[in-house]
């Protein structure tokens, strides 16, 4: 293990920062002698992957992060099962581009490609296909995890599973997870064939969104946040089903459709683009960018277009670090899960509270989700709705426009998806998650000196059983 280090660290979103003493160490003892250490110097400990957690839930300011980043192997494959197990800091598009050439891949996987294992474990991501495959929780067989007692333990659905459904979108709170198995998916091929069909309101977008899931396996529906009147909710949506006779691309193909792309059109630098809009990155602009979005969606109307699956899913790749433009004020993403059961009405509803508070986001994505019985997942038989809102708007009106979609959010039985979150508060997180009791219970069993920590646990967790 390298000499740790304090550093200077911010959540992707780039609006949470903290300073904190970083220790990466390379195996299991050794992350054992770093709680050891924790416990006797009496700080805490947070869990890190890449950082890519938006807000603070992977900051521990003024204490210590244990950074998985070195515990990145592949320690087993079986190509005829598709059971894989790796270590916390494999990344999703690592695991693909040894797996898919196979004919496997991990059910469920976020839009980027660089989260970790450990980090869509802890967080328990979702996707495209959620509505379909659950959430990322639903593949994993079981893991090995570092308690704050140094024990290192095995968690299955029959063996610990009370630390099995509590560490599984649990944020890292109960240990350090250092292995993991999953079952993969076997796919026909590594290509999809997507198909475009452009709404021209939020009724029809959801219509045709729940009418897709018949004859197909990935669904993602945008939205343009500044259409009002009878064009709110518009949009397209975007389809898509596995090929079954494309064959399997060569790994090789698989890490270069990974590889972010450095400039638009060949030429231009990303870096150029996000520093020349960054002036102009106001309301008028984001009403010219969606129409434009909006328009293109009727071009790629009623044609078929076949894609590595790569290329569709890891959305981030295609704007790599646009979080660039919101700088030097970073933004914030509010992702609240709406039941499906109150249908379109109550996603207009949050449609309208974007408007109303003038914080509608460039990108908006609807996904359709299902339930699980992990305690402290972001799951649901629900729509998901992401909204990013520049950081550089008045404090006072986020802080106007985030208690309002928390009070809608708590009115409507959903929830806000914590790996994004920078504003939810204790009594927010009580309505929104019935099992916290549950999982608050195990936490005080397994660690009841609180060595693992965060900075989101300070601001939201950190609450006595009597409270809750």
């Amino acid at each position: 293990m390298s000499r740790p280090e304090w550093k200077s660290l911010q959540g992707y979103a780039e609006t949470a920062h903290a300073r904190c003493k970083v220790h990466t160490p390379n195996s299991v003892s050794e992350i054992q002698s770093v709680i050891s250490e924790a416990k006797k110097s009496n700080v805490s400990i947070c869990p890190y992957g890449k950082g890519l957690s938006y807000g603070d839930i992977a900051l521990n300011d003024k204490n210590w992060l244990i950074d998985t980043s070195r515990l990145d192997k592949v320690l087993s494959f079986d190509e005829n099962n598709g059971i894989l197990v790796v270590e916390p800091g494999v990344s999703l598009g690592a695991v693909i581009s040894q797996t898919l050439p196979k004919g496997w891949v991990p059910p469920v996987s976020p839009g980027d490609h660089r989260v970790t294992v450990g980090g869509a474990l802890s967080n328990n991501v979702h996707g495209k296909n959620s509505w379909k495959l659950g959430n990322f929780g639903d593949s994993v067989i079981s893991f090995k995890i570092v308690t704050a007692e140094n024990l290192h333990i095995r968690a299955s659905r029959e063996e610990n599973k009370d630390i099995f459904y509590a560490a599984i979108g649990g944020h890292g709170l109960l240990g350090v997870v250092t292995e993991v198995e999953l079952q993969l998916l076997s796919v026909p091929s590594a290509y999809i064939d997507l198909e475009v069909i452009p709404c021209k309101n939020l009724d029809q977008l959801l219509q045709v969104s729940e009418e897709s899931k018949r004859d197909n396996d990935l669904i993602l529906a945008w939205v343009d946040c500044l259409a009002t009147g009878k064009d709110l909710g518009r949009g397209f949506v975007e389809r898509a089903k596995w090929c079954p006779d494309a064959g399997y691309a060569s790994s090789t193909e698989i890490h270069k459709s990974l590889n972010e792309s450095k400039s638009f059109l060949g030429f231009i630098p990303y870096d150029f683009i996000w520093l020349m809009l960054r002036p102009f990155w106001g309301r008028l602009l984001l009403k010219v960018l969606n129409f434009f979005l909006y328009s293109s969606s009727y071009r790629k109307a009623g044609k078929k277009v076949r894609l590595l699956y790569t290329d569709f899913n890891f959305i981030h790749k295609k704007v790599p670090d646009l979080k660039k433009v919101y700088r030097p004020h970073g933004f914030f993403e509010f992702q609240p899960l709406i039941p499906r059961k109150h249908g379109p009405s109550a996603v207009r509803r949050v449609l309208e509270l974007c408007q109303k508070h003038r914080c509608e986001s460039l990108l908006c994505a609807i996904k359709s989700h299902s339930s699980d019985k992990y305690l402290m997942s972001y799951s649901g038989d629900s729509y998901s709705i992401g909204i990013d809102i520049h950081g550089g708007k008045r404090r006072s009106q986020i802080e106007s426009f985030s208690q309002a979609l928390f009070d809608l959010t708590n009115d409507l039985g959903g929830k806000i998806f914590l790996a994004k979150d920078h504003w939810m508060n204790s009594q927010s997180i009580q309505k929104m998650y019935p099992e916290l009791p549950e999982f608050l219970k195990i936490k005080n069993q397994v660690d009841p000196q609180k060595t693992f920590n965060s900075d989101l646990y300070q601001r939201v967790y950190n609450i006595s059983t009597r409270d809750t």
